[in-house]
């Protein structure tokens, strides 16, 4: 438990370390989907060179269940990245959504083109090869803005406009563990629609239809992430609202709504609003009608480009009538803008002592925190400092997480993190390195990764990293190395890895207390056109008699 002292000194800290660095050039966020699960802890993302993104950018993913998890860039291709991920108990899977900050300064000299649908791609002009540009900026001098003589185009003015992505991604899985074996068929659309009625409003559509097997369970789920409208948020409309089942962009913390969202933007650029709805369940049919939520916001911002922003945020549910969870949420952030990326989220129960809050007792308790302060250089060196909490909240609700009372009581999960990285030649061959300490409800200890990735080694374009790692714990301690081979081809590229390692438990005898571990996992992806993206994956994983098999692809189709 803390106090609500303790909870207004963490959240008035947060913002001072956000506020100390001063705001240079405005960006851009960018969304992003997990196209595979990569090689060792890292994920590959459908945004890459063309996009802006450069190795050393944090990238934030917000999985369906909940919670937000942070990641690395550790490096990139023309329309993909490799997204090393920090909490390496925590694997996005294919299609979790997430999002990337791009300066303006290096989303400007991206510019991706794209071939128009009545040219071959062979034949489309560049940039410098077009001389049809309508508007040359011929009254523009240096001593005025860049865009000082574009008048802002009203929402409503725009044209209709529609895109997204469509996936299939499909898994087989077999271990001689009871014979037990699985098989998974994911396929979906993400689509977006602006401007649909001339009101400069925005429709959104995020479903999938999930094919599963586990041993002898067969289901098949139809799932409805997202099925919204909201007009609104703009410097012409300042009044935001939005309909339908959504997550709440505000704070994102308060987790999916099936209902309606109000927001109004003030003169200063601070906002407030609130919502009222119910909150689905997080399985695969997302059942709703159960929780009911009523929440309020308010989101001060430092100045017009909202560098720096702080937010505070109240939920109150009701399950099938009956009180349920009170939260409060408190967000910090800056934006990296020069370089250095801040943020500080908290979620806060309060229980009063009811019969729902019996396994906690009355009393306040930081459910979940992270905060992180990293910083990238010039060079492209780097480094991020994360502190990760999490606690089970008591509550009515059928939610994941545990529901036994003692483990909702004593469950938990403390982890500090630093990492870094940095080249060290002219190859740009780069050093990277991360150091843990956790504490959890089994055990407490450190971990240690140091690898080096090293480029033009063994083929042209391509790339071996070799990583060492251990932890050591109360009950026993990890040892292994993991080596990775890459390489980047004209339509797209592959990767392969071998690990091996050796686990020790305490207290076990001589012939039962190690055991060795083989991992092997390989990747290929292809980018077939600007549009199609293929990734096939497959693995093994060996230990003492048993063994692991798991194959599969995932194909994506931009439009």
């Amino acid at each position: 438990m803390i106090t609500r002292n303790s909870g207004v000194v963490y959240i008035v800290s947060a913002l001072a370390l956000l506020r100390s660095a001063a705001a240079q050039d405005p960006g851009e966020r960018l969304e992003l989907r997990v196209v595979s699960t990569g090689v060792g802890a890292s994920v590959v993302v459908d945004r890459g060179q063309a996009d802006g993104v450069a190795v050393g950018d944090a990238v934030l993913f917000r999985p369906r269940a909940g919670g937000e998890y942070r990641g690395t860039v550790a490096r990139v291709e023309e329309r993909s990245a490799v997204v090393q991920i920090d909490d390496r108990s925590f694997t996005p899977t294919p299609g979790t959504r997430g999002e990337v900050f791009v300066p303006a300064a290096r989303r400007r000299t991206a510019q991706p083109t794209r071939p128009q649908p009545d040219q071959p791609p062979d034949q489309q002009p560049t940039a410098r090869e077009r001389t049809d540009w309508k508007n040359k900026d011929e009254g523009w001098t240096q001593d005025k803005p860049l865009l000082s003589q574009v008048r802002p185009v009203d929402p409503k003015d725009r044209h209709t406009r529609f895109g997204g992505r469509f996936f299939t991604f499909a898994e087989l899985n077999y271990t001689n563990v009871d014979s037990f074996n699985n098989s998974l068929l994911r396929t979906g659309v993400d689509a977006w629609l602006d401007n649909p009625w001339q009101r400069g409003g925005r429709m959104r559509f995020d479903g999938e239809f999930d094919y599963r097997t586990e041993g002898d369970v067969d289901g098949a789920d139809l799932t409805v992430r997202e099925l919204s409208y909201e007009e609104g948020g703009t410097r012409f409309t300042p009044t935001r609202w939005q309909v339908g089942r959504f997550l709440q962009a505000d704070v994102p913390q308060l987790g999916l709504l099936d209902g309606l969202a109000y927001s109004e933007r003030r003169e200063n650029g601070h906002r407030y609003g609130g919502s009222v709805g119910f909150l689905p369940e997080l399985d695969h049919d997302m059942h709703t009608g159960e929780n009911l939520q009523f929440a309020g916001f308010y989101r001060w911002v430092d100045d017009a480009r909202e560098t720096l922003s702080a937010t505070a945020a109240v939920q109150k549910t009701f399950h099938r009538g009956k009180s349920d969870r009170d939260l409060i949420v408190l967000d910090a952030r800056r934006l990296p803008t020069d370089g250095w990326d801040l943020r500080a989220s908290m979620s806060i129960d309060l229980y009063t002592g009811s019969n729902r809050d019996a396994v906690k007792g009355q009393g306040v308790e930081l459910t979940q925190a992270f905060a992180s302060a990293g910083r990238r250089f010039e060079s492209g060196a780097g480094f991020d400092v994360a502190f990760r909490r999490l606690r089970f909240p008591a509550q009515l609700r059928d939610a994941h997480g545990p529901v036994i009372p003692g483990e909702i009581r004593n469950d938990r999960y403390d982890r500090l993190t630093f990492t870094g990285w940095s080249f060290v030649s002219e190859q740009k061959h780069r050093a990277h390195g991360q150091f843990s300490l956790f504490d959890d409800e089994t055990t407490d200890g450190a971990a240690l990764d140091l690898g080096l990735d090293v480029q033009g080694a063994l083929f042209e374009n391509g790339n071996v990293d070799v990583t060492v790692f251990g932890n050591a714990g109360r009950v026993g301690s990890h040892m292994g190395a993991r080596v990775t081979v890459g390489r980047t081809t004209e339509n797209g590229r592959w990767d392969a890895l071998y690990e091996i390692s050796n686990h020790h438990f305490d207290g076990f005898t001589a012939d039962r207390d190690d055991l060795i571990q083989h991992r092997v996992y390989a990747t290929r992806s292809f980018e077939l056109d600007s549009f199609w993206h293929l990734t096939a994956h497959a693995g093994a994983h060996l230990w003492d008699k048993d063994t692991a098999l798991a194959a599969g692809f995932y194909l994506q189709r931009s439009f």
